[in-house]
């Protein structure tokens, strides 16, 4: 049995002497959602409150209670417990119970690795990006030169696909341009080159999505537009804490590319991260990871694509970042019910008031751009 170890390293010494004959004991988070965990283990005392128990996972948790705070007790009744574990620990039964569970947890006559494999080998087919695209990535950071400009621009004029839809998304209402708009070079005069870099970008990730995307209750053109206001909220907020805003809104871009092959195994409706792992034994964030490290993307994209469903604790960092422009890009509405997530995000960000208000303006401007068909 394989297990994930959250907390001191004192305990886990204990646990690796009381199960040293049952059980391999690993502390890297990230092998929690890989399919290659039995259950996770998570320690609760005075230094490992309830906030290190991973909320996004299918996995079975067990807590090892090291504290007699009736506060962080209490704190349980808010996540979903398999089991409770107290010293000294009793092997065999503990080793009884997980099993049961670990049988219970995993559908009859499911083979989750000959399944991830064939996942794993469509991931590894799925075309790669356009090359215009490559240079706009290589170009992130960079200092833009008007020669430079001149060979990306000739490079979208070349894929008429890519190249239609920037001019559809140039004269929609949005941008409100006062005349028709019918070339990639009018169309950098008029709004600039970052403008239309952003948008080839959508462009180029929307052809992605040209399939049926029943199984996820959706259709193509909305998972793109939601990928699109993800990318456009991710870029607002990295702008605001002063983060790489390019980088970003490449990873809100590109953090659902995984459906697009997750959609071809699926058998029954899905509507969480959760629900893929119950059927197939991995979900799109970890196959968007794979397909975003093939185009090697950035380590930091790559691994907040990886990490945008999990709740992360301290620092804000990208894959913080990632995830609450994930959420508010899901309710985000004309009529501003984002507002109670907003407070949330303010605090794990550590916005300013003055952040948090202009924030809140802005996002009616991303809701008008979302509506950009493509």
């Amino acid at each position: 049995m394989r297990l994930l170890f959250i907390g001191s390293n004192q305990v886990k010494l204990t646990l690796q002497e009381a199960l040293k004959d049952h059980a391999e004991i690993f502390s890297d988070i990230a092998m929690l959602n890989n399919g290659n965990i039995d259950i996770c283990i998570c320690e609760l005392s005075d230094s490992f409150g309830s906030s290190k128990i991973p909320a996004n996972t299918i996995v079975p948790i067990f807590v090892y209670i090291n504290t007699r705070s009736k506060d962080i007790l209490d704190s349980l009744k808010n996540y979903r417990i398999s089991g409770i574990l107290q010293p000294p620990i009793n092997s065999i039964a503990f080793m009884s119970k997980a099993q049961t569970i670990i049988k219970t947890a995993v559908p009859d006559g499911v083979d989750f690795d000959k399944i991830k494999i064939k996942i794993l080998a469509k991931a590894e087919s799925i075309p790669m990006l356009p090359r215009f695209v490559d240079k706009l990535i290589t170009m992130t950071g960079k200092g833009v030169t008007e020669g430079s400009i001149d060979d990306v621009s000739r490079e979208i004029r070349k894929d008429q696909g890519i190249s239609g839809r920037v001019i559809r998304m140039v004269n929609s209402s949005f941008f409100g341009l006062r005349q028709q708009v019918n070339s990639i070079d009018r169309a950098i005069v008029l709004l600039g080159f970052q403008a239309i870099k952003s948008l080839a970008l959508a462009a180029s990730a929307g052809s992605y999505y040209n399939k049926q995307f029943a199984m996820y209750n959706s259709t193509g053109p909305v998972l793109w537009q939601h990928a699109y206001t993800t990318a456009l909220i991710a870029e607002m907020l990295a702008s605001e804490l002063g983060m790489d805003t390019d980088s970003l809104y490449l990873a809100g871009l590109f953090h659902d590319i995984g459906k697009t092959i997750m959609v071809d195994f699926l058998v029954q409706e899905v509507a969480s991260a959760e629900d893929e792992r119950r059927q197939l034994g991995i979900d799109h964030a970890e196959v968007a990871w794979l397909v975003v490290r093939r185009w090697k993307l950035s380590e930091d994209i790559c691994t907040a694509i990886r990490h945008h469903h999990m709740r992360s604790t301290g620092e804000p960092d990208a894959s913080m970042l990632l995830h609450y422009a994930n959420l508010l890009a899901k309710v985000i509405t004309a009529d501003n019910s984002e507002l109670s997530l907003m407070y949330e995000v303010a605090d794990k960000l550590r916005l300013t008031n003055e952040g948090r208000v202009q924030i809140m303006a802005r996002l009616d401007t991303i809701y008008q751009a979302s509506e950009v068909q493509i």
